[in-house]
């Protein structure tokens, strides 16, 4: 039952993430002199949305991940430089910027629900 709850819930998670990411992402490219609007940011993010499901089963086959982290990263960067007019050195900073944002926003996460279960 608690698979079928999660299949149904899954393009719910992934708008949700998809604003998160673009919202980081819009800080990122902001911070390094980006000058696209925040909507930009969405659809452009929200258009490499169908990795998703890849980055999952990727994941569970272990290294295969690495290939498609890079492609993500590869799209994530000329979407910056293409949308927010950046070079391509500050264009791959702001998608790592918001990589590093995305795992914090997990870890905080996971802290609070591991403080929340005792």
């Amino acid at each position: 039952m608690l698979d079928a709850i999660t299949f149904a819930l899954f393009p719910v998670f992934i708008l949700v993430l998809t604003a998160i990411a673009s919202g980081l992402f819009h800080i990122a490219c902001g911070m390094l002199g980006g000058k696209a609007p925040w909507s930009a940011s969405f659809r452009a993010l929200g258009s490499m949305a169908w990795t998703a499901p890849l980055d999952v089963l990727a994941l569970a086959m272990g290294p295969l991940a690495i290939p498609l982290l890079f492609y993500r990263l590869f799209l994530i960067s000329t979407a910056g430089q293409t949308l927010h007019g950046l070079s391509s050195g500050r264009s791959i900073a702001a998608a790592m910027i918001m990589g590093v944002g995305a795992f914090g926003l997990i870890i905080a996460a996971s802290t609070v629900i591991a403080l929340l279960s005792i």
